[in-house]
């Protein structure tokens, strides 16, 4: 269940997981530099400080027309950083955190859509992994017991949990659950601290891929590319990952790069939308619920409907920007 749990939470689009809060702060986007816990966090840091991230296993994004934002599928290669050995998050000790505080437990396990039950098996089956770009997301806060979502801006070097569609869905300096980014109603505005390097032009929104059972990472110690298992699975990461053949491949059967390419290019719409002025709300919820049942084709292996179903919301939003 909690295994099934990974890939739907992410799956929501930017807005179908945030409440109206999370869409009506106007154009404030507040900065998570990379070692802060932050205000009212769920937890402690629970990051591992061995872990960090080197100028090797960094990226630089190619600054954008001011005010839009870069796209990244999750489950591609080298969209993270990690080790193949040391994770960047203390998993058990963020589940003892959540178990020692029941409120905070019900109100993460509210925002990632599983019970509290679920949450052991939800957070063993996570990569524990850094940003190696400086990443939109929705950070929900914990105030009393209840989930709070803000727009915000990730550091690079950030330690996150990642589900096995590629999403980032806990930040590990305070333990908040992370849904995706949210399209701001208004030119945006920075709030916080910003760090060496913060270019408002060059941030990344990364938008959930295929179900994987590995992330290919980039190596923190020395940039070469690495497995990271993810997803209920028990296999040992190893270094340099010899790319498997796909049955598919020479089948003539789709494969996951027509859906990958379509993930990218929603992502990449969200971008424009948010810069013609937001998402039309009576089509919200919509194409959430499309892109929720693409992405679950996808982990079924039915990667045919679910590219049919992505495209068909594509071709929605291109519709509504007026391409």
């Amino acid at each position: 269940m909690a295994a099934l749990a990974l890939a739907l939470a992410a799956t929501v689009s930017f807005a179908a997981c945030s409440s109206d809060s999370a869409t009506d702060g106007a154009g404030e986007i507040f900065l998570a530099p990379a070692s802060e816990n932050g205000p009212d966090p769920f937890t402690q840091s629970v990051v591992n400080e061995d872990v960090a991230l080197t100028s090797e296993s960094s990226a630089s994004p190619t600054p954008q027309a001011s005010g839009e934002t870069a796209s990244a599928v999750g489950t591609d290669p080298r969209v993270y950083a990690g080790s193949g050995t040391l994770p960047s998050c203390d998993k058990q000790k963020l589940i003892s955190a959540l178990n020692a505080d029941p409120a905070a437990a019900a109100a993460w396990a509210g925002v990632i859509n599983i019970s509290t039950d679920e949450i052991r098996q939800y957070v063993d089956e996570a990569a524990a992994v850094v940003l190696r770009t400086d990443t939109r997301v929705t950070n929900y806060t914990l105030s009393g017991s209840t989930a709070t979502p803000f727009q915000y801006v990730l550091e690079s070097g950030t330690a996150v949990l990642v589900d096995s569609a590629g999403f980032p869905r806990v930040r590990c300096a305070c333990g908040n659950p992370l849904t995706p980014a949210v399209a701001v109603s208004a030119t945006p505005t920075f709030t916080g601290t910003q760090w060496s390097g913060f270019n408002p032009d060059a941030l990344t929104v990364i938008t959930p891929g295929p179900v994987v059972v590995n992330l290919t990472v980039v190596g923190i110690t020395n940039g070469a590319d690495t497995l990271v298992p993810v997803g209920p699975q028990t296999a040992a990461p190893t270094s340099s990952p010899t790319p498997p053949v796909s049955p598919s491949a020479t089948s003539g059967e789709p494969t996951s790069a027509g859906y990958t390419s379509c993930a990218k290019r929603y992502g990449e719409l969200v971008r424009d939308l948010t810069l013609a002025g937001g998402i039309p709300a009576n089509e919200r919820q919509r194409w959430a619920d499309q892109a929720k049942d693409a992405a679950q084709f996808a982990r079924d292996g039915n990667l045919s409907r679910a590219t049919e179903i992505c495209e068909q919301t594509v071709t929605e939003m291109e519709q509504a920007l007026g391409e």
